[in-house]
């Protein structure tokens, strides 16, 4: 149920952004793939390789299809990276600040950094390899 309100709200913010209707089904699954694979593999633990994984899944799929569909790759990638976004995290960091909860205030804002670098590493490796992909299909 989760995964199904994450994937409804990321469409829903898609519209909002404006992308193209005829690309609304490929961001659709990119947003499902990306759901899917952060709330299989997420704990508090391994908060880092979970948003690590499903952003280098999430824009390696965003760079192929973009090539397929003849459209920049942000367009897909972009509203896919949404349910990975760290808001509710964000959210109980400052919450437990403004109360006076230091502990849970550290335990959050961790927990926001590991899946913002997480989120952010995985964006980089994923366009490494797919650099890398081209420069060997160049030769």
């Amino acid at each position: 149920m989760k995964i199904l309100v994450c994937i409804l709200g990321s469409v829903g913010f898609s519209v909002l952004l404006d992308v193209p209707k005829n690309k609304l089904l490929y961001i659709s699954f990119g947003i499902t793939l990306s759901a899917f694979v952060y709330e299989i593999s997420y704990s508090e633990k391994r908060a880092f390789v979970s948003a690590f994984a499903a952003s280098l899944i999430i824009n390696i799929f965003g760079e192929i299809t973009a090539r397929f569909i003849r459209t920049p790759s942000t367009v897909i990638i972009l509203p896919s990276t949404i349910p990975l976004l760290p808001g509710s995290m964000l959210f109980y960091s400052v919450n437990s600040l403004i109360n006076g909860k230091y502990t849970l205030f550290r335990h959050y804002l961790i927990l926001t950094a590991k899946t913002g670098l997480g989120i952010a590493l995985g964006a980089l490796i994923g366009s490494v390899i797919i650099i890398l992909l081209k420069e060997l299909k160049r030769q």
